[in-house]
């Protein structure tokens, strides 16, 4: 079980902190994205294993050891857009579905779907297995030409 501090930062021992800081890829410019050479997830997002036997996502790890506890029902999205970054300063704390309407691409963070709709919550359906959501517009349209 993970532990926290009375600042609500994770607690690592400093022997995992340095098996971590050795794995992250810092520029010279420290704002930029931080490249990881450990394991990755299918999904693309940077993994460690804390010892429990289960892989956690670095870029968690790295922004509850700096900033803070990630609040229950909260997740965090990559302002930079890049999964594989582990820079806790490219994270903010969501909803899961502002994380949805984010999505993963820079259209998308400007708040259109890939076809140029404007992504609002009126136009976007949450699918129910809650891992992907659909522009209605476009939906719309592709029912319209379903039909012709």
């Amino acid at each position: 079980m993970t532990e926290y501090n009375n600042n609500n930062k994770m607690i690592l021992t400093e022997n995992m902190v340095n098996k971590i800081r050795n794995k992250i890829i810092i520029t010279l410019n420290g704002d930029e994205c931080w490249d990881w050479k450990g394991s990755y997830s299918k999904s693309g997002y940077a993994t460690f294993n804390l010892g429990s036997g289960i892989s956690n996502r670095v870029h968690k790890i790295l922004y509850e050891l700096t900033i803070g506890k990630v609040p229950e029902g909260l997740e965090l999205n990559h302002k930079c857009c890049n999964r594989w970054c582990v820079n806790a300063g490219h994270l903010e704390i969501v909803t899961h579905q502002e994380n949805q309407l984010k999505g993963g691409s820079l259209l998308t963070q400007k708040g259109f779907c890939k076809n140029g709709h404007k992504r609002t919550i009126e136009n976007t359906y949450f699918k129910p297995d809650k891992t992907s959501i659909e522009c209605k517009e476009c939906n719309k349209i592709r029912q319209k030409n379903r039909y012709k």
